[in-house]
């Protein structure tokens, strides 16, 4: 798990990781998440359910890391999530599978909006925090559109 914002006396911070952050014990904690958005399909839901011991915000955005997977259908509830549970100073884990491409493409798209930065601005900025970020080529090209 990456801190790729930290958080502030007025807003939460975010997180990335992959489906080890949500289920080994102790490293939620230790960013103190509150909110958990998973981006899987649905058989590898199991880990959100598994971890009881901790009061969490959920949202699970069923979506495979596939190229022509219309991923910016989820870009709107994800960025609206996201934003409400930082600004409630809530810190937030975004997780998929590896950590990798489909959180990573939610945080890009996110930091596009937040920030009204580039697609390439928000990937190289969270690219910074956790390098094995990598948007499969489908989805990058879905972030360059939404940037504009």
């Amino acid at each position: 798990m990456n801190c790729v914002i930290d958080p502030t006396e007025d807003m939460g911070g975010l997180y990335i990781g992959d489906i080890i952050s949500t289920i080994k014990e102790g490293v939620m904690e230790s960013g103190n998440i509150q909110a958990l958005l998973t981006c899987n399909f649905e058989e590898n839901h199991f880990h959100t359910n598994c971890r009881k011991d901790i009061k969490l915000e959920t949202k699970i955005i069923d979506c495979k890391d596939n190229l022509d997977y219309p991923i910016e259908m989820h870009f709107p509830a994800t960025y609206n999530f996201i934003e409400n549970n930082r600004i409630a100073r809530k810190n937030v884990l975004v997780n998929c599978h590896a950590g990798k491409s489909r959180s990573g493409t939610i945080l890009v798209a996110y930091l596009i909006k937040k920030n009204k930065w580039t697609a390439e601005r928000a990937l190289n900025f969270v690219r910074n925090k956790r390098e094995r970020v990598k948007p499969n080529n489908g989805f990058w090209e879905k972030l360059v559109q939404y940037e504009k």
